[in-house]
């Protein structure tokens, strides 16, 4: 079950949320934590259901440890800390990582050993990467150990669950402890944000994926024209994707009375790869500052730039792999880290002025550019669409395109495609957006056309599902 299905928008969502609001009303606000939970894992389970009791013993296992760190002190309050952390990150490795590590081992990967193939549990990169921010925070004062039931609640949250955003137990628990209240200018952001996720995933993130999808499948055969718009067609996939989903997951929480912490911010006009990291996947960023690379500086005894260089190449090498076992995701995050390095290494010793133009070109290319890594099915695929880039014989054919797309079908995709490279530039963040609706006739049309334009969508295609729910 998807956010973007009819099963969860008309039957799921509505249950649950008169559910929870009825038993926190009538009941007490641990009743609805309980109906919270309950709803969360049944969501998690759904297709998922083999990997459920993952899920609970995660919650379990770190809800006693951060119960151990609050009660010991001295060398075994860490000790339970070390514990905690290698085992979530064990916990993730075997199901991710495995099989890549022994697979690049020339010798072990000769030998025939073999391995089991597991499948990711749905959402482990993300429940993972959250206990272990609770258990940091926790260790270093920043938050009480929470009780059992709202320590589940908060990790299955059924919004975020899957996917993110990443969210902190200071930000999240005590909004799971306070009074269940909503209003019409909640309900109001909310709908504009479940309109604005639902478009971004069904008409323009699923329109661009059947452009990607065929440059991808095909770059042997892709013209010069035909690659850019591939790999362009894929920049813009995965962002509208992936704050849709984002988008969706805000909205959801907004109806049941939370508030999720932004993720996008307009990250394809940024003028720097810093900037960009500040814009994309926002609480990833947080957690690759605050928990990666904060503590690899911390190491130095005397902070220098090339230090805290290879900190930044490090720390966004290990974000890489975190998206999959893959040397795909490595070079990715590497590629990343190296742009960082050099934007740190601009700014602090050739301090040249760029325009700002210049600035804005430069960031796109290199984005499109290590894109390509993210989605190519290895390196060498990736290496071959680099090399499509460049002008060949066929310059600016649309062959493939002509015949894997067709007529047809290139003018049902055509309008969404050029609309989402509009909305990509000029558009303001859709939480910004939502945050100043008010419930007025006008604003209450634009919303609800928006979403009956999403529904015949998603009525006439059938559902994909969401990029970011392959890590």
């Amino acid at each position: 079950m998807t956010f973007n299905s009819f099963q969860f928008l008309f039957v799921f969502l509505p249950i649950v949320a008169v559910v929870y609001y009825l038993s926190a009303r009538h009941l007490s606000s641990r009743v609805a934590q309980l109906v919270l939970i309950a709803s969360s894992l049944m969501f998690y389970s759904v297709g998922n259901l083999q990997y459920t009791p993952l899920l609970i013993g995660s919650i379990i296992f770190n809800y006693g440890i951060s119960q151990a760190i609050a009660r010991s002190s001295g060398p075994g309050r860490r000790g339970f800390l070390v514990a905690g952390l290698v085992a979530n990150i064990l916990l993730l490795a075997s199901f991710k990582y495995v099989n890549f590590l022994f697979g690049s081992i020339g010798f072990l990967h000769r030998s025939g050993v073999r391995l089991p193939d597991w499948a990711f549990p749905l959402g482990i990169s993300f429940f993972t990467l959250q206990q272990v921010m609770y258990l940091v925070d926790c260790y270093e004062g920043l938050v009480p150990a929470n009780d059992l039931l709202t320590h589940a609640a908060f990790v299955s949250f059924f919004p975020s669950v899957i996917s993110g955003p990443l969210t902190r137990a200071r930000q999240m628990v005590p909004q799971f402890t306070q009074a269940v209240t909503t209003n019409a200018e909640k309900i109001s952001q909310g709908l504009a944000l479940l309109a604005s996720g639902l478009f971004k995933k069904v008409v323009l993130a699923d329109s661009f994926s059947r452009v990607a999808d065929v440059g991808f499948a095909n770059i042997h055969r892709l013209s010069t024209f035909e690659a850019w718009f591939s790999t362009f067609a894929y920049t813009f996939q995965i962002y509208f994707d992936f704050s849709g989903y984002t988008d969706l997951a805000l909205a959801i929480a907004l109806f049941l009375g939370f508030s999720l912490p932004i993720n996008f911010n307009a990250p394809y006009r940024s003028l720097s790869v810093t900037e960009f990291w500040q814009r994309w996947h926002i609480t990833l960023s947080q957690f690759i500052t605050t928990y990666l690379y904060t503590p690899m500086v911390r190491c130095f005894k005397k902070v220098t730039l090339a230090k805290a260089s290879l900190a930044t190449l490090l720390a966004m090498t290990i974000a890489g792999l975190w998206h999959g076992p893959a040397w795909t995701f490595v070079a990715f995050g590497a590629l990343h880290g190296i742009a960082l390095v050099i934007n740190q290494v601009w700014r602090k010793k050739i301090k040249i002025a760029v325009p700002d133009a210049i600035a804005w070109a430069a960031t796109l290319l290199f984005v499109n550019g290590a894109f390509i890594f993210f989605r190519a099915r290895d390196v060498k695929a990736a290496w071959q669409m680099c090399l499509r880039l460049l002008p060949h014989p066929g310059l600016l054919g649309t062959t493939l395109f002509r015949d894997a797309i067709g007529m047809s079908e290139g003018r049902v995709i055509a309008l969404p495609i050029l609309i989402g490279v509009v909305a990509a530039f000029v558009k303001k963040d859709a939480l910004v957006g939502s945050a100043i609706l008010r419930p007025r006739t006008v604003a209450a049309v634009a919303v609800a056309s928006v979403i009956l334009v999403s529904l015949l969508y998603m009525n006439s295609n059938v559902a994909k599902e969401f990029v970011y729910f392959a890590f």
